[in-house]
């Protein structure tokens, strides 16, 4: 389990309350660790707030992308 998957219940509750389904904060927050590059150093300086963060940020592009 990676440092960062402690945190998937932040993620999603971001996420739900946007209205997104899970699927599809899970299909992000994939995405969004895979852009940590898995260095240890990158996911250990993550904690819940700028996992917050971050998920906010995913759902502002993905109504970019869709709105």
């Amino acid at each position: 389990m990676a440092h960062v998957d402690q945190y998937i219940e932040d993620w999603l509750m971001v996420f739900r309350a946007a209205g997104i389904s899970d699927e599809v904060a899970q299909e992000e927050f994939g995405l969004w660790c895979e852009g940590l590059d898995g260095e240890i150093s990158n996911e250990y300086t993550q904690n819940a707030l700028s996992v917050i963060n971050a998920a906010e940020q995913a759902i502002e592009e993905l109504q970019g992308i869709t709105g």
